[in-house]
């Protein structure tokens, strides 16, 4: 019969308790680690836990973002159709309103003109009055700004006016030189001559003056080529009615004289319009 041998057995009995005290040992040395640990290990989870959540949060914001910016895409498809379609009605009323309006015009027209004709020829002097200073104040502003538009548009009217003034101002002069002619042999031309001698003229220049009398009535400086009234000045108590307007209708004459019978040359300008019994001397300088 075999025995267990007694050394092995405390041997092993001696290594298991060596075991259990290098454990309790440890524990008792790395207790505050260990709580160190697990306090560090349940922070983790806290933090996982809070960062879960967390990601959750973000996902739900993620999707509620997208949601939202579905609905928005959603309403501006749906506003551009409404601006398509307010264009499209806008259109179709602005087609609308243009051929009423045609309508209305030609519908409304032959009855103005005829008001407006009736007008005049009953009541000339109240539609003068009405209408001069709007059309005064219109010419100014077109003369000023589109002096070339107001010159063709006046080329028929004052071409012929020009052409008829410079025809009786030289009719009106052979008709002066020929009385002052005639005089010269009578006793008013020796009476001349003897008045040429004792001014120190000629008895020609003398006549010569006598054949074109005149007398200022008014004088008017205007600015060169803008033709704006710098001064105006006039004898006695003689008013002027709108002398802006004449100063601006002054320059539109000499420019369209220049632009018709010119030919191109800048030295030729017009001195001189003739209106009745009356002229208009024009002296053109450098500046006005």
């Amino acid at each position: 019969m075999n025995l267990p041998e007694p050394e092995e057995t405390s041997a092993e009995n001696l290594a298991n308790g060596d075991i259990d005290s290098l454990i309790s040992i440890r524990s008792i040395l790395l207790a505050e680690e260990t709580k160190r640990i697990r306090e560090i290990e349940r922070r983790i989870e806290a933090l996982q836990d809070q960062s879960q959540a967390e990601n959750e949060a973000l996902r739900q914001q993620v999707s509620d973002l997208l949601a939202e910016q579905e609905r928005n895409q959603r309403l501006l498809r749906e506003a551009n159709d409404q601006v398509y379609n307010l264009k499209t009605e806008m259109e179709i009323l602005s087609r609308k309103a243009q051929s009423d309006s045609e309508g209305l015009v030609a519908r409304v027209t032959p009855v103005l003109g005829d008001m407006i004709g009736r007008s005049i020829r009953d009541s000339r002097d109240e539609m003068a009055e009405a209408l001069g200073p709007v059309m005064g104040e219109a010419m100014r502003v077109q003369i000023r700004d589109s002096r070339k538009d107001m010159i063709e548009a006046l080329y028929p009217v004052i071409g012929e006016t020009v052409q008829r003034a410079i025809g009786e101002f030289s009719r009106e002069f052979q008709r002066n030189i020929d009385a002052r002619l005639r005089q010269t042999f009578g006793p008013q031309g020796f009476l001349r001559t003897a008045s040429a001698r004792l001014r120190g003229v000629s008895p020609s220049q003398l006549a010569f003056r006598d054949a074109l009398p005149f007398t200022i009535r008014e004088i008017f400086l205007i600015q060169h080529g803008s033709g704006l009234l710098i001064a105006h000045s006039h004898p006695g108590s003689h008013e002027v009615a709108d002398s802006d307007l004449i100063g601006g209708m002054l320059t539109a004459i000499r420019d369209f004289a220049h632009d018709a019978f010119g030919q191109g040359d800048e030295e030729k300008e017009l001195d001189e319009i003739q209106y009745g019994d009356e002229r208009i001397i024009i002296q053109s300088g450098r500046m006005a």
